[in-house]
């Protein structure tokens, strides 16, 4: 019996050989193997649902008309042109789930702290390279550059707030040694600058979806300071009074001054309402009056920075961005703060009071 005769067709090959069944002389074409997503794009889609799913909300005033579709819809549209506003969504999800996790962590590197550390980085950045950036232009033809930096603005303060809170994992993290006194003072200086700009284009800012407050000072806010907050606040202006006949700088003097008349407002027009009001006053005292809080080489910044804490307090009860913030400042500042007198050892208790530390 004959042997089979070899065929020629191919189960392989074009489809032309393929209906004249041929053998396909064409090799197959070369193209790219598919790699899996990258560990990186992983971790950004997972940090994009985790704004999606709930790190908005954190943003919005809860109420009828209010920002929530602006910073569901809005700013992520934003964020898709803009690298700073992305990164600084990225980095406050992360953060988000650093702070949420409900299990302990432990020594060594977190991976979400990481890449909040990483996102905040690069957002910051990319902030600093915008040379006079021209304002985009929505479908509507209304600016949204001012929308956009005001949102960077917000977030990046909140990721700050909430840096300070994780200290001791950003120090396994990172193996640099950090305190709580100095991420506020970095926030300090986060503001001033924020405010600056802010303020140079205060009537931009003031328009949009976004717009800013000018109304924290208005006197329908003005509230009565109960009998033990006066107490306190007058107590604050006799210390203050005293170390200025010890005090030979007049610049000095000045600016103890300006931050206590800027306490006392951030204090009387505080209330559930206006809670953002305490976030005037790193910007009121300004630089001069943070570099003295760095230094400590003048106690009275310090001891007013204590009271200060008392309105941080407050501000991070519940879910706020800076719960258990204020206290946790409180606690690391009575330990340097000194009880000269009668009326300093009144003072640090009356702050440790109102935070629970006593």
């Amino acid at each position: 019996m004959p042997g089979r005769k070899p065929h020629t067709k191919s189960k392989t090959g074009c489809y032309s050989c393929k209906k004249r069944r041929v053998k396909c002389e064409v090799s197959s074409s070369a193209l790219p193997r598919s790699n899996p997503p990258s560990k990186t794009n992983t971790i950004e889609l997972e940090l994009w649902h985790k704004w999606t799913l709930g790190t908005y909300r954190h943003f919005t005033n809860d109420k009828p008309n209010g920002s929530c579709d602006t910073w569901q819809i809005l700013v992520p549209k934003l964020a898709l042109e803009c690298d700073y506003l992305r990164n600084a969504i990225l980095a406050i999800s992360a953060i988000h789930i650093v702070l949420e996790s409900s299990t302990p962590s432990q020594p060594g590197t977190s991976p979400y702290m990481l890449a909040a550390l990483e996102y905040h980085n690069a957002a910051c950045q990319a902030f600093r390279d915008v040379k006079s950036p021209a304002i985009n232009q929505n479908e509507s033809g209304e600016g949204t550059h001012f929308t956009t930096v005001y949102a960077f603005s917000v977030i990046t303060v909140a990721f700050t707030l909430e840096l300070s809170q994780c200290h001791e994992l950003l120090d396994q993290t990172t193996g640099i040694g950090t305190s709580v006194l100095g991420n506020i003072t970095m926030l300090f200086g986060l503001m001033q600058g924020f405010g600056s700009v802010i303020l140079s284009n205060i009537l931009e800012f003031s328009k949009g979806p976004l717009p800013i407050n000018l109304d924290s000072f208005s006197d329908f806010r003005r509230q009565e300071l109960n009998e033990n907050t006066k107490v306190a606040l007058q107590r604050l202006q006799l210390i203050i009074d005293q170390a200025r006949e010890f005090q030979d700088d007049h610049e000095v003097n000045e600016a103890n001054s300006e931050a206590l008349v800027w306490l006392k407002m951030c204090f009387s027009f505080y209330s559930e309402d206006n809670r953002d009001v305490i976030l005037i006053w790193p910007i009121a005292t300004g630089p001069k009056f943070t570099q003295a809080i760095e230094r400590g080489e003048d106690d009275v910044p310090r001891l007013m920075l204590l009271h200060w804490a008392v309105l941080l307090h407050r501000f991070g009860d519940g879910t706020r961005f800076s719960r258990r913030l204020g206290s946790k400042l409180a606690e690391e500042l009575c330990r340097s703060v000194p009880r000269k007198n009668a009326l300093w050892k009144e003072s640090v208790q009356w702050v440790q009071q109102q935070v629970g530390l006593l």
